[in-house]
């Protein structure tokens, strides 16, 4: 419970004390022994009773965090002043709240909120402005790398955006964003590529080889760039085992018979 709210009930209750302000800072002044304490520097537990923090700055504060407010003008080197108001707690201490328009438009939102008890808008608790971490797809790929040790592709991750397989995945533009859990969910729990258990791949339509062959993944990574096929969404590189080679292919057909005998099949990259 807040200090605040315990005097309040102290003196409510007949105690021997008064809120009052002195030198322009709020505090209680307690009649028995005219002795005056700012909000910022009254505590309470139930052996000391009220006590001054700086008095006794080791015992525990059973008072809770005592917020109180205080402002100042900033000089903004022409000739403006700008006002700021700040929350201070056990004059420890502090962030600050906002310039002073800033802080009468929140009042007027706060307020609303106490009466109505409906805020202004609904949100998601993973939105951004809740200081929730977003990633693009390339910081994505990179987050992968560095922090999961798994390689993954930008074009896969791009993909798997369109399909709605990452949760909250927003499209600005030409860009994906997402949040970072939810990104480490899907890595966590992705379709993995290939046929699933009880599939031969022998048994699917070959997939359509639309460049290669190439000695290398990275040679034919290097050639699969966005613009390779217009035509063909999410072209994949495909390792042929039989001459050890690697295709730029179109495995839409093969994915889609998968599909039909595995709902549950993804449609990702795979070998062949």
């Amino acid at each position: 419970m807040n200090i605040q709210v315990l005097i309040k009930e102290f003196i409510r209750d007949g105690g021997p004390a008064t809120l009052t302000t002195q030198n322009g800072e709020s505090g209680v002044t307690f009649t028995d022994e005219n002795e005056f304490i700012p909000f910022g520097n009254l505590g309470y537990n139930r052996e000391l009773g009220f006590y001054k923090i700086s008095l006794f700055p080791d015992e525990p504060n059973e008072g809770g965090v005592n917020f109180s407010t205080v402002s100042f003008l900033d000089n903004d080197g022409d000739g403006q002043y700008r006002e700021w108001a700040i929350l201070v707690d056990d004059l420890t201490d502090g962030f600050v709240i906002g310039e002073w328009g800033e802080v009468t438009q929140l009042y007027a939102a706060l307020k609303r909120l106490v009466e109505t008890g409906q805020a202004d808008e609904e949100t998601h608790h993973l939105d951004e402005r809740l200081g929730i971490v977003w990633l693009s797809v390339s910081e994505a790929a990179e987050f992968a790398n560095s922090r999961l040790s798994t390689v993954i592709s930008e074009r896969a991750i791009r993909y798997a955006c369109e399909r709605d397989e990452i949760f909250k995945a927003e499209k600005k533009g030409k860009e994906w964003r997402f949040p970072q859990p939810i990104f480490l969910n899907w890595m966590r729990n992705r379709p993995k590529p290939g046929p699933k258990k009880g599939q031969r791949m022998s048994d699917l339509p070959e997939p359509k080889i639309l460049a290669g062959p190439f000695e290398t993944r990275i040679e034919a990574e290097a050639v699969l760039t966005d613009d390779f096929a217009p035509d063909v969404p999410n072209p994949h590189i495909v390792h042929k085992p039989d001459d050890n080679k690697y295709y730029i292919c179109d495995v839409r057909e093969m994915m889609a018979e998968a599909h039909l005998r595995d709902p549950s099949m993804g449609t990702h990259s795979t070998n062949a």
